[in-house]
């Protein structure tokens, strides 16, 4: 009996454990799960939201593509299974990449870096047999390898690695990099422009630009320079001695002749140059025009078709060059769009690269390997990174701008040089051109505001000024002495709105001021929006005392004074210039984003027309660490008065005939980007000249639409 009852305990133990053990696996397996799906919360992995088939890549949710906190377009990233996949090629054979580090962080063997895709052709694919049934074929080099290779994708967007061994003959380099290839149909051929390493007849610098041609796009040959082209000075046999990382050329007509441009980078230093070239051949000789700007990395050049749309609202800029890069220095290093509008001066010399919208930066597990954000550096990098580089473009075959619109595919390299991704953009050029930037062109800005504004009024001849002044304004306690001082570090000789704080005003180059948000007598060939959060300006306004003569002396006739209390004159100040300024300013940037981070003033200083003078992210970054934080602050108040500002307050205070500002204001931040401000109500406004006649205007001021 005993022991009986012995067994019986025994048996029950064992279910217990047992039980206890399924209810502890059927634990683990929650916590793993809700530990995967917290993961892929935390690393922003969307879910899926279309499959073609099994062999088709899925997308992620689409990102906006913003352009002065303008909707412009959108971004999708390409992946296969549920984003763990994303890495080219990605097929049935179970590759996840090709890079040194897969999506999952395992180890390979091969750096990879610079996509090159260009559209299958039957006289390519007829040429050769393993180019057969591919739809694109993506060039890409190693430079652990020392070698290039080729990815192809079918009809079903199935990538493969190509068992193909790029021939490139007899040549002057021990290896050959950064591939960027023009197709050309009329001739049928393929023209290669790569740099080498190790290359003889190079004393001077180590990676000069090299030209090869094929017909099949495997078996290369090396086009030495004409020997027409050659000189005492430079009796290399290379496109260019002195430059590399060559881009795609670019097709202009230009009165009746065809002109191919590309950009290079300069060898003088870590940080190189990017300057824009020019040559009548693809086999050059190409002539060195402008320098566009320090520290981009690399370049991928884009000229839209003209558009043969009859709808007139969807025309897109004659002559516009859109240019896609990243920065070196950048934290973290993303892919950027810019633009050169070659309708602004026949001049090509004169051309300038111009900011535009900020269009993919890392985000996800496989572009950033979960590296550390930091400042990216020149050069190669061996290991992760939270970086992307190398971006190219490849717009769609059939869409081709007819309506107006940037559509394609983008390649680029993800975790610094460690793998390939693709991406799909579409970009509205209507709302790029006519929305956000639309007063880059002077003709866009409405006449009263344009008389009435410190804009040069004779718009020919400035354009051909060798000295063009810049006016970056707003609003007072917006930073403005805190700009001018930075751009005096960095060599920018603007002034402040005296001939104090920053030299004689207006400066050599121009002048920080919101005294010259309307016309007081002095012009400039471009005007700059400067804004800060309303709550703190209005705040920074208030602390500031000064008599009603000073007020009128420097806002009337435009901006009446109708007020001595403090916090009413500081929120229509704030809604009344701000609103004015929007008008027909050509970029605007966010005092804070100045304050904290070089690529907003690497932007505003491109925007600014200064172009070559423009110094790389690493010397902003110094220069802004050296900027001491109290510039022109000072209190004039009491301690209660310091108090953080609230919506609700300056409502209670301005009364209900002023609310309007408030509401008005609240939407105008919106409207600027400050995120902080998101469950604001909108409301819609008009902002008028409330005398109008001929050319005098007064009493610029805003009114809630009925």
């Amino acid at each position: 009996m005993r022991r009986a009852s012995r067994f019986v305990r025994l048996a029950i133990a064992i279910i217990f454990s047992a039980s206890f053990i399924v209810q502890q696996k059927l634990y683990n397996f929650y916590l793993s799960d809700v530990s995967e799906k917290h993961q892929r919360e935390h690393e922003n992995v969307a879910p899926a939201v279309a499959t073609v088939d099994d062999a088709s890549f899925t997308e992620f949710v689409s990102n906006p593509v913003t352009l002065l906190n303008r909707e412009i377009g959108s971004i999708t990233r390409l992946c296969r299974q549920y984003g763990k996949s994303c890495l080219l090629p990605t097929g049935s054979e179970k590759e996840t990449g090709i890079g040194n580090v897969n999506d999952n962080g395992s180890k390979n063997t091969n750096n990879i870096n610079s996509p090159m895709p260009i559209r299958g052709r039957s006289w390519i694919t007829n040429n050769h047999d393993a180019f057969q049934g591919y739809a694109i074929l993506l060039y890409y080099s190693s430079r652990n390898t020392q070698s290039m290779g080729v990815l192809g994708m079918e009809s079903k967007s199935r990538w493969k690695r190509l068992d193909v061994n790029l021939n490139f003959g007899v040549h002057p380099c021990q290896s050959l990099h950064s591939p960027s290839i023009f197709v050309n149909d009329e001739e049928r051929k393929l023209y290669m422009y790569v740099h080498g390493h190790g290359c003889r007849f190079s004393k001077k610098i180590s990676q000069p630009t090299l030209l090869f041609e094929s017909d099949d796009g495997v078996n290369w040959n090396f086009q030495p320079k004409h020997s027409a082209h050659l000189t005492d000075t430079d009796p290399s046999p290379y496109l260019f001695n002195e430059l590399f990382y060559l881009s795609v050329p670019v097709i202009l007509e230009e009165y009746g002749q065809r002109f191919y441009y590309a950009i290079a980078k300069t060898q003088e230093n870590s940080v190189e140059r990017t300057v824009l070239v020019r040559s009548a051949s693809l086999i050059g000789p190409f002539e060195i025009g402008p320098v566009l700007g320090r520290g981009l990395r690399h370049v991928d050049l884009y000229v839209p078709p003209l558009s043969t749309s009859s709808n007139q609202t969807h025309q897109t800029p004659n002559g516009m060059i859109y240019v896609f890069f990243t920065l070196v220095g950048d934290s973290p290093e993303r892919i950027l769009l810019g633009t050169i509008d070659t309708s602004w001066t026949t001049k090509w010399k004169l051309w300038k690269l111009m900011p535009g919208p900020r269009i993919l930066q890392p985000e996800y597990a496989f572009e950033h390997g979960n590296a550390v954000v930091a400042p990216s550096a020149p050069g190669v990098e061996k290991g992760k990174t939270h970086q992307l580089r190398d971006p190219r473009f490849l717009p769609n075959e059939i869409n081709h701008d007819i309506h107006g619109v940037l559509a394609g595919k983008l390649f680029y390299s993800v975790q610094g040089e460690q793998g390939l991704a693709m991406a799909r953009l579409s970009v509205d050029l209507s709302r790029y051109h006519q929305g956000s930037i639309a007063y880059r062109h002077f003709e866009n800005v409405a006449p009263d505001i344009y008389n009435s504004s410190s804009l040069r009024v004779d718009v020919k001849r400035s354009r051909i000024r060798k000295q063009e002044k810049t006016l970056i304004t707003g609003i007072g306690r917006s930073g403005t002495m805190f700009m001018c001082t930075f751009f005096q570090k960095i060599d920018i000789q603007v002034s402040h709105d005296n001939d104090k704080d920053c030299g004689p005003y207006p400066g050599p180059d121009g002048a920080v001021s919101w005294y010259d948000a309307f016309y007081t007598g002095r012009r400039y060939d471009r005007v700059l929006h400067l804004v800060r959060d309303p709550l703190k300006t209005i705040a920074s306004r208030m602390k500031r005392k000064h008599t009603r003569k000073w007020l009128v002396k420097h806002l009337s006739p435009y901006e009446k004074v109708t007020s001595i209390n403090d916090m009413i004159f500081a929120i229509k100040h704030w809604v009344r210039r701000n609103s004015f300024v929007e008008r027909h300013a050509s970029w605007r940037v966010q005092a804070e984003m100045f304050y904290s981070e070089p690529l907003a003033v690497w932007e505003l200083c491109m925007a600014a027309g200064f172009t070559n003078r423009c110094p790389d992210l690493t010397i902003i970054r110094a220069a802004m660490d050296q900027m001491p934080s109290n510039t022109n602050t000072w209190y004039n108040a009491s301690e209660a008065s310091r108090r953080p500002l609230t919506w609700d307050f300056l409502e209670l205070k301005v009364g209900p005939e002023n609310e309007k500002y408030v509401a008005i204001a609240k939407t105008m931040a919106r409207n600027y980007g400050y995120s902080q401000y998101a469950n604001v109500t909108l409301v819609e406004y008009d902002c008028e000249y409330k005398v109008h006649s001929g050319n005098r205007f007064e009493d610029w001021d805003c009114s809630l639409k009925q």
